[in-house]
């Protein structure tokens, strides 16, 4: 896609799921791309088959639990890229919880990562976001369109990562900046077959949205003409069950 080629971005959780399938359509598309996750090994398992097939790729460990992890990480990406076109915030983690099993600690960790951690991500990337086409998407959860019943911590920290997208978008369209949010259901990625295992029920992943979906629907809203912005896009699995 020539919108997305030679662009410079950034993707976070890029070593498995929808983020490595963001990451992989980027490079194909032709964009020079650092990822970041926690693992080591997964990392440069993840670059090396990126940079295979002539993929710009680079790799830098991050832990959105620890700010120093996330300093490391802003500092290696400003170094990659003096001027940064695309930022895809893509890592977290999820916690089963329930109001009647410590749903606060669930809450803490969740809160602590996909929130703070992602806050001062932006927060520390944002000087070096391209005014002329910097686009930050988050990725968020279709539990926002619920009761958050089964999983209030996860409810909730989706929620707050909704907010704060929203007061960036307020905070940086003035700059050129655009700032959108996906939010999938059930996608085919090695967590929702951990969930539905836990949940005692079959998975069916060729039933389900494809990681693969998502990525296409992020390189969509890139490709746009920078004077229209995506705010929000939902993905739902055609046949519901």
């Amino acid at each position: 896609m020539a919108g997305v080629e030679l662009k410079t971005a950034v993707v976070t959780g890029a070593t498995r799921g929808i983020g490595l399938a963001i990451a992989d359509a980027l490079v194909k598309a032709g964009a020079r791309v650092l990822i970041g996750a926690r693992n080591q090994d997964s990392l440069d398992s993840v670059c090396a088959r990126l940079t295979s097939s002539g993929g710009s790729v680079s790799a830098q460990m991050l832990d959105l639990s620890d700010f120093g992890s996330i300093d490391t990480f802003c500092d290696a990406a400003r170094e990659e890229f003096a001027d940064l076109n695309i930022l895809v915030l893509c890592a977290g983690t999820y916690e089963h919880s329930a109001w009647d099993m410590q749903m606060t600690d669930a809450l803490r960790l969740a809160m602590n990562v996909k929130v703070l951690g992602n806050a001062r991500l932006a927060e520390n990337v944002l000087p070096s976001m391209s005014t002329t086409d910097g686009h930050i998407v988050f990725i968020n959860s279709s539990i926002v369109r619920g009761d958050g019943k089964g999983n209030p911590a996860h409810a909730a920290s989706q929620h707050a990562l909704r907010s704060m997208a929203d007061s960036l978008r307020a905070s940086v369209n003035a700059k050129g900046i655009r700032v959108t949010t996906i939010y999938p259901g059930k996608t085919a990625t090695p967590r929702q077959a951990s969930i539905a295992t836990a949940a005692g029920r079959q998975y069916q992943p060729d039933d389900i949205i494809q990681a693969e979906d998502v990525a296409l629907a992020v390189l969509q809203c890139l490709e746009f003409p920078h004077r229209t912005e995506v705010t929000d896009l939902h993905m739902r699995q055609t046949k519901k069950v």
